[in-house]
């Protein structure tokens, strides 16, 4: 990888990954403050509606904010035809979905559901005016801005958010954290990047725009299916009760998918995008980000396999119970998160969009027949078919990277080799001595059983492989300078 982009991609994986767990944790803090306060069914109301909403999100930014990261010039022109187009799309969408909102009372019987819509539907053009600024800002490598707005916005909607709750706001607590992250989302990122609305709307720069970005689109609604999914299904089959109570648990997933693998993934769509054409500069870098990401997300996830139930019960109280058994399932299936979450933006950034579209389809159709074997077994049975997919999707990744980049899965296999087994020798250790954690308190449980996961997984890895060890920390006093 030459010197340059490798640099700026460390310093801006760093911020990005050291600004998201400042937010990511404060926003963990928040949600389960407001867990507390607030119902499994108020959860499940929020989550029925922002599964339309985010459905609006998706179709008003068709690839244009990463054609604009991708596209080798801009200019005023470029950026005000994107930003034209989203609009229209974000004011007919969310006209759409107002409209629909009436027609949704029939199948979920509640007319806040309903309501929810109605009011949640601005949000989608207030979300159109950041998606510019924050794509100028990724194309240039600002990933610390990124994340400095990004996490302030989400800290003073949390904020936001936890004075309504405890002010008997109920689920409208929820609704008032989007409305505040977004408009911070968008005051900050207008500042930070300096852009405003200019330059007119034209049709070849739209043409353009499409041609390196309009495959996200159906990457996007695909992902939209792939990711949402499992909420329409728990709420439609099982009830709103029991989608609330499945939210707690994918919120955690997602908090830690968000903490270890997102960062990087979103600097890795930039480094492989300046990368195209060097076949070789490109399997370096992809086997290097999965590793790194492995080093760290493999023992993270197995370690909450281990500690879910004392989490759930400190951080959210006992009436979240019944998330335990399918937290448990979902970490199962973060375990290969670090491998598959650069699948597409490695296809997409050496322009192989129509591929990634499809392995993205097939990841969501596999979803969908997982469930539907699963799901007579309620919501542990979702949690099976959502692992069982991630590990079908695992191994069809590979074999793809394999097919189009020609990386050497034997070679990529033994740099995993050492976080494997000192992972199982982790997950080994902490079968031993759980049943004599157990009895202490959630808190004492937590302290004890990370602390005996750290020492059995780093001390194999560091006589394995001392390296991935050693490596991260040199990279962090680089990318901070020290």
């Amino acid at each position: 990888m030459p010197e340059s982009i490798k640099e700026r991609a460390v310093r801006g994986s760093v911020w990005a990954a050291g600004g998201g767990y400042l937010s990511r944790l404060f926003s963990l803090f928040i949600f389960a403050l407001l867990a507390r306060i607030l119902s499994p069914e108020e959860f499940g109301l929020m989550a029925v509606a922002g599964v339309f909403v985010a459905l609006g999100q998706t179709i008003t930014n068709p690839g244009l904010s990463q054609a604009i990261v991708n596209i080798e010039s801009i200019s005023e022109s470029v950026t005000g035809t994107a930003f034209r187009t989203s609009l229209a799309l974000a004011v007919a969408v969310a006209a759409v979905l107002s409209l629909g909102a009436f027609l949704l009372l029939p199948y979920y019987g509640d007319t806040e559901i309903r309501n929810l819509i109605l009011v949640m539907s601005p949000i989608l053009i207030i979300g159109v005016f950041p998606m510019v600024p924050q794509a100028l800002l990724a194309r240039e490598f600002r990933f610390k801005q990124i994340t400095v707005a990004i996490a302030a916005a989400n800290i003073l909607g949390g904020i936001a958010a936890l004075v309504a709750a405890v002010s008997d706001l109920g689920v409208w607590a929820l609704v008032i954290q989007q409305y505040v992250t977004a408009v911070c989302t968008l005051v900050l990122m207008m500042k930070l990047s300096k852009w405003r609305p200019a330059g007119g709307f034209s049709k070849s720069h739209l043409s353009n725009l499409l041609a390196h970005g309009g495959h996200y689109f159906g990457i996007g609604l695909v992902g939209f299916a792939n990711r949402r999914l499992d909420d329409a299904l728990v709420g439609f089959v099982f009830g709103i009760p029991a989608l609330g109570i499945y939210v707690i648990a994918k919120r955690v997933l997602k908090m830690l998918t968000e903490l270890l693998i997102q960062p990087l993934s979103g600097v890795s769509l930039s480094v492989f995008a300046r990368l195209e054409g060097d076949k070789e500069a490109i399997r370096s870098a992809y086997s290097r980000i999965v590793t790194m990401t492995s080093v760290f997300s493999v023992p993270i996830f197995i370690g909450f396999i281990a500690i879910s139930r004392d989490f759930i019960l400190l951080a959210f109280s006992d009436k979240w119970e019944m998330a335990i058994e399918v937290l448990q399932l979902l970490c199962l299936a973060g375990l290969f998160r670090g491998v598959t979450y650069f699948t597409v933006p490695l296809l997409t950034a050496i322009r192989r969009g129509k591929l990634a579209f499809a392995l993205h389809l097939s990841n969501t159709l596999g979803n969908f027949i997982a469930y539907l074997i699963f799901i007579p077994f309620g919501l542990i049975g979702i949690g099976m078919g959502f692992s069982s997919r991630a590990l079908v999707f695992f191994v069809v990744s590979l074999l793809v990277v394999r097919a189009v980049l020609g990386v050497s899965m034997p070679q990529l296999f033994r740099q995993l080799v050492p976080v494997v087994l000192s992972a199982m020798i982790m997950s080994a250790v902490l079968t031993v001595t759980g049943p004599y954690v157990d009895p202490f308190a959630p808190v004492v449980s937590i302290s004890i059983t990370v602390l005996i996961g750290f020492v059995a997984y780093i001390s194999p890895l560091f006589i394995l492989k001392r390296q991935l060890v050693t490596e991260p920390i040199k990279l962090l006093r680089g990318a901070f300078g020290v």
